[in-house]
């Protein structure tokens, strides 16, 4: 389990905690640049946090100092393709997503319990094991979305 906090929109830029700060050879303090997009995941132990940045950018760990403890881990993927040229590739069977559908999919249903929580402007919880949202009906009937079109219903998941 765990609790998630979908900010959207320009000022909704997150706030770290001093501890994760870059401290210089002097004792001088600056915040991480955390850019315009992405996530910032917090252990619970809270050594460190994880920023993912939009797309292809690699994950960064701050403070700084905790990346050179995970050097291979924060290596990013040579990319020869972008995502689109990728995913067409996959599709014609010359090679794999950079993304499997197993992760993307999981993914997408994130970013959707997130456009749900925004739109409707309040907390919800969702069993990822049913697919459902447990405790708001009204949240839960918005995950269906609108009924396929004639002759589409085949392509359509649960229907």
């Amino acid at each position: 389990a765990c609790e998630m906090i979908w900010r959207d929109g320009a000022d909704a830029q997150p706030q770290l905690d001093e501890r994760y700060d870059q401290v210089d050879g002097s004792g001088n303090r600056s915040k991480p640049r955390l850019g315009g997009a992405g996530s910032v995941l917090h252990q619970q132990d809270g050594k460190f946090v994880i920023q993912r940045g939009s797309h292809g950018s690699p994950s960064r760990l701050y403070p700084k100092a905790a990346m050179r403890d995970y050097p291979e881990a924060m290596k990013a993927p040579r990319v020869e393709q972008n995502h689109m040229q990728r995913f067409v590739q996959s599709c014609m069977g010359n090679g794999t997503t950079t993304s499997p559908f197993s992760v993307g999919g999981r993914l997408t249903q994130v970013l959707m319990l997130g456009v749900i929580a925004q739109y409707l402007n309040e907390s919800f919880r969702f069993n990822p094991k049913t697919g459902r949202i447990t405790n708001h009906p009204k949240a839960d009937a918005l995950l269906d979305g609108p009924p396929p079109r004639k002759g589409w219903e085949q392509y359509y998941l649960g229907r």
